[in-house]
């Protein structure tokens, strides 16, 4: 089905569990003891968000920036940055996957007291990159840098990373959900697209360590289905959290976030004939895989076809964006524009239905343009003055008449979705 997998590899420490932090804190001259980061008293400094970040064990302090089940591996040492970087090699020359997602980028190195974002940090991955790339000149690589954009860029650049997640982008799409007013999310895109390579950036909107996105949003579908079109609708390279596509409710702490998937409305949510780990999300008998695939209006159905359309436009994958003037502060309007292809994305976050003044001279576009969510909305675009009815709540692509993107239903022959395969 041509799918590559990239699978989550953390380098910036291990478990207590594991033989090599048995190894070194075992004594003072242990093999591996330099393999961590040691004191003989506590150095009484906290993390950045105020947490304790050193610990006690019978030979000594370690550290270990998320709690002390975690110690840091320490890559002033030789033999650690060998290791990891075989680890990378064999993940990609023996086991052959695509690429990876990359845990707590922005820990790699301390000086001190300082802890994150540091220069050697930023050198670090570019010689990883690099040895990425001589294995599979093809390897993806994502890194997770929870940060501020002007931060995460230095990840990206010279060299780096391939990209990273976008996390001030992820909250100023649910902000604007969330207050019905686009402002901030508008400038936060021309930031983001302003500071980075040519769309290197992941656009997302939860994940396995913030609330899920119906908890975000007082469980209102329909505002899903808004946030869920302007990511997938934007430039950038975009991450679906499992189970967000059905409306799966899970909030902090962060085992409730991870429950198993909801397949179906049967016993364990379809996710196994035995008990899981975890019980199934609470709201799993409405939303599941099965009963939202028969449902045209499902949330799911929404997420697949925006999806679809998605891969099989250039100018959504890959196009250029420019912002268009909607008269309204509450609607938000783009071109996402190829050679050859243009495609015009107006979301409506109001109660209220819109009457949008906008000039086509713009963005350079004229004729008739079909909505492609609802394809008995037709607009005529021309001139510098056209009005447009948007309904509350409601998210358009508008393509050019005649130019409608044909989903069609190929890769849905002979394939079951559920359950769990």
């Amino acid at each position: 089905r041509g799918i590559k997998v990239i699978i989550d590899l953390v380098l910036n420490h291990s478990s207590t569990e594991i033989d090599w932090f048995q190894n070194a804190r075992s004594s003072v001259n242990a093999d591996k003891r330099n393999w961590y980061r040691w004191s003989t008293s506590n150095p009484n400094y906290s993390g950045p968000w105020g947490q304790s970040v050193w610990h006690g064990s019978g030979t000594g302090y370690y550290y270990g920036l998320f709690w002390g089940g975690m110690p840091d591996l320490n890559y002033e040492e030789p033999e650690v940055v060998d290791e990891m970087f075989d680890i990378t090699k064999f993940w990609l020359e023996d086991v052959g996957i695509d690429g990876f997602r990359l845990d707590a980028v922005k820990y790699i190195k301390e000086e001190g007291s300082d802890l994150e974002d540091l220069a050697s940090t930023h050198a670090f991955w570019r010689d990883w990159v690099a040895v990425t790339k001589d294995s599979n000149p093809d390897a993806l690589s994502v890194g997770e840098a929870w940060t501020s954009t002007e931060k995460i860029v230095p990840y990206v650049v010279n060299d780096g990373l391939d990209f990273c997640f976008e996390f001030d982008l992820a909250s100023a799409i649910l902000g604007a959900v969330k207050s019905s007013n686009t402002q901030n999310l508008e400038s936060q895109i021309n930031k983001v697209i302003n500071s980075y390579p040519y769309y290197q950036f992941g656009t997302f909107l939860t994940n396995h360590d913030l609330n899920r996105l119906m908890n975000e949003l007082s469980s209102s579908e329909v505002n899903t289905k808004l946030a869920s079109a302007l990511y997938l609708t934007l430039p950038g390279v975009p991450f679906i959290y499992y189970g967000e596509e059905v409306g799966m409710l899970g909030s902090k702490p962060d085992e409730n976030i991870r429950r198993p998937m909801s397949w179906s409305s049967d016993e364990h949510a379809g996710f196994s004939s035995t008990n899981p780990w975890n019980g199934p999300a609470s709201n799993y008998e409405s939303h599941n895989v099965e009963a939202q695939l028969l449902d045209t209006n499902s949330l799911l159905n929404w997420y697949r076809t925006i999806i679809r359309y998605r891969a099989r436009s250039q100018a959504l994958q890959t196009g250029t964006y420019q912002s268009l003037s909607t008269s309204s502060s509450s609607v938000i309007g783009y071109q996402r524009a190829s050679q050859n292809e243009q495609v015009l994305v107006l979301v409506n976050t109001s109660n209220q239905e819109q009457q949008l003044s906008i000039n086509p001279n713009e963005i350079g576009v004229n004729g008739t343009f079909v909505n492609l969510m609802n394809t008995t909305d037709q607009f005529e675009l021309n001139g510098s003055s056209s009005t447009v009815s948007i309904g509350s709540k409601e998210a358009m692509i508008l393509v050019p008449k005649g130019e409608e993107i044909e989903l069609g239903t190929e890769l849905l022959e002979n394939f079951s979705m559920y359950p769990n395969p």
